[in-house]
């Protein structure tokens, strides 16, 4: 059975493309006063609102949260939970979410009236930099996280958008130093970690990524990519029975991504679920991924 499927691992996102330098709360509100709250009508330059180091990463208590990452990035956030401009808490989420709308001409206009109040401030810096990222623009990017760093030269934000911008260009020993380096300086941030661990597994370290996925579960057990993530490396490295009991532990919607449902119903076959699998498999969602779709057909053909 095993010459006959070989695991996916196609949900786990790479975290660290949408920055790690907002503590955006993802709300939805009616209407969009899109530039509500944004001035520049006074010609005399502000003073520049600096760095303050509770702006980056959560500070309190972060393991009774379902989603701890939702806290440190947009990347998370379902894209229907991403909609409002006027929603956000401050003016610079307002230019990111613009950002992750594709309505980059109106983030421009923020960002470009946000310049002499954040001018000082590399959180400022880091989210033009997650912009030009979005536009698929890496080496300007790259410019904006390293201005970023200029002013703060141990700003995990950007030490870690660093690496994923190396990570996407194919640098991968970089990138990894990149994200060591991050995850060291913050043991508040889980966005390194995540990275991390993403980076070993596609690599077939399925022992370092366990422990990075363990670590992360740890923090925060009801985190579903995590959870799935521990899961796939437990059934890659042949411990079937823990790896569904990650998989149970997945939310009903969760289960229905394709690929969850396709590594969760071959863990069902290995141990004699068939009845369970089908009903996996039944219920998954819609995809257009081809190879995906044979290999539930070759799990289904399992189950009779």
């Amino acid at each position: 059975m095993k010459k006959l499927l070989r695991l996916f691992l196609i949900s786990l996102i790479l975290i660290g493309i949408i920055g790690c330098g907002s503590q955006s709360k993802n709300k939805t509100l009616p209407g969009e006063p899109e530039l509500e709250g944004i001035s520049n009508t006074d010609f005399k330059w502000p003073d520049p609102i600096d760095y303050s180091p509770v702006d980056d990463f959560l500070n309190d208590d972060i393991s009774y949260k379902k989603d701890v990452l939702k806290n440190e990035t947009f990347a998370k956030a379902p894209r229907d939970k991403i909609v409002s401009i006027s929603a956000a808490d401050n003016d610079i989420d307002k230019a990111i979410i613009a950002c992750y709308r594709k309505e980059f001409k109106k983030a421009d206009l923020i960002f470009d009236k946000l310049y002499k109040k954040y001018r000082s401030n590399p959180i400022y810096w880091n989210q033009i930099g997650n912009c030009f990222f979005l536009k698929n623009e890496s080496k300007k990017a790259l410019l904006y996280f390293n201005k970023a760093r200029e002013i703060k030269k141990d700003y995990i934000p950007a030490i870690n958008n660093v690496g994923v911008v190396l990570d996407n260009d194919g640098s991968k020993q970089k990138a990894l130093k990149a994200y060591q380096e991050a995850r060291s300086k913050s043991k508040f941030s889980l966005t390194p970690l995540f990275n991390l661990a993403q980076l070993y597994t596609r690599y077939g370290l399925l022992s370092e990524g366990k422990k990075f996925f363990s670590s992360f579960v740890k923090l925060n057990p009801s985190d579903q990519h995590a959870l799935y993530a521990l899961g796939y490396l437990n059934l890659a490295s042949g411990n079937k029975f823990r790896a569904i009991e990650l998989f149970n532990e997945l939310s009903g919607d969760f289960i229905k991504k394709p690929e969850v449902a396709v590594n969760y119903a071959y863990a069902l076959c290995l141990v004699n679920k068939k009845s369970k699998a089908r009903d996996l498999l039944d219920d998954m969602r819609s995809t257009n991924n081809n190879e995906l779709l044979d290999y539930a057909r070759k799990i289904r053909g399992l189950t009779k």
